[in-house]
């Protein structure tokens, strides 16, 4: 599934020179052993389709995600993310509602890219979503909920192919 613009990664990166700018995360400090990753993330995002905000419990919960092993009691599969291996040595840690940190038992310098979509696949879910849907990863199967700005609409590949996504309203209007 193409994530883009829908939804949305902590940070970006310039398309002329890839060097990070924010995203859902406003700003972000690395320990000058580069081993910890502390990201300030943008307050008030709505989530489409109404599950609230986005805060430092959807970034747990997609790294949760990412990294989940074998088939669990559904028989859901695990994760098939390109960079797992990766993920599972950065655990995050939600230390309030908008601040995260990501600690990686080694050094690692490239988190500009691994936070963004240039390298990473960390494009962060709604965990309220999941939660609505019982803890099923087929909660997002056709309503994705996203923060950014066009809204994933899958009946809108039937209805008026091939616009997938509509605008969607921000919190500025």
């Amino acid at each position: 599934m193409q994530h883009d613009p829908y939804g949305e990664t902590l940070i970006e990166n310039d398309p002329y020179t890839s060097e990070p700018t924010p995203a859902l995360a406003e700003s972000w400090e690395v320990t000058p052993d580069f081993k910890t990753w502390t990201f300030q993330l943008r307050e008030g995002v709505p989530w489409h389709f109404g599950y609230g905000e986005f805060t430092s419990a959807d970034v747990v919960h997609t790294w949760e995600l990412l990294t989940r092993g074998g088939a669990d009691a559904e028989g859901e599969s695990p994760s098939n993310s390109n960079f797992k291996a990766i993920w599972l040595d950065f655990p995050p840690a939600a230390i309030d509602a908008h601040t995260v940190a990501f600690t990686h038992e080694k050094f690692f310098v490239d988190g500009g890219r691994l936070f963004s979509r240039l390298q990473g696949d960390l494009v962060i879910q709604s965990k309220a979503q999941w939660d609505a849907a019982g803890g099923a990863i087929s909660a997002y199967d056709e309503m994705p909920a996203g923060t950014g700005s066009y809204l994933f609409c899958i009946i809108c590949w039937v209805a008026q192919p091939p616009a997938a996504a509509r605008f969607a309203p921000t919190a500025a209007g």
